[in-house]
């Protein structure tokens, strides 16, 4: 007969979407919601991971620091805190001018834009609502 102490721990591992080799995340061709579609990335770049603030009152989300571009993200499952992988390259910036905010849900998956814009962040819904305002930017070359 089994007791509590005989029981297995429950493991909360985190669950991890990373872009392979710090490529940049799309959502151009609408992946399945919490799956990224990823592109490589444009030449050397460095990244980190950026906490997201989530509440259930007012969430807050995060930009990418330094004109950096979303690489992927990792979570614990069911409560904990919530990363996104932010890569900043060193050839390509955008400027903020070039910036549009579109909805990810599961209802709403592509982003409707063309091909060169790329999520630098977001704000997660409020209200219990699934999914997050995603800031896209289109990304240029730096000039010399």
């Amino acid at each position: 007969m089994g007791t509590f102490s005989d029981a297995e721990p429950e493991l909360f591992e985190p669950e991890a979407k990373f872009c392979p080799a710090n490529g940049m995340v799309t959502f151009v061709d609408g992946p399945p919601f919490g799956t990224p579609s990823c592109v490589p990335a444009p030449g050397p770049v460095q990244c980190s991971l950026q906490g997201v603030f989530i509440s259930a009152r007012r969430p807050r989300g995060t930009i990418c620091k330094n004109k950096g571009y979303v690489s992927g993200w990792t979570r614990i499952p069911q409560e904990g805190p919530f990363y996104i992988k932010c890569c900043s390259s060193m050839e390509y910036t955008y400027s903020d001018k070039s910036c549009v905010t579109r909805i990810r849900s599961p209802e709403q998956l592509g982003s409707g834009l063309p091909s060169w814009y790329f999520p630098v962040g977001g704000i997660p819904l409020s209200g219990g609502t699934v999914g997050h305002s995603v800031r896209h930017c289109l990304f240029v070359r730096r000039t010399r």
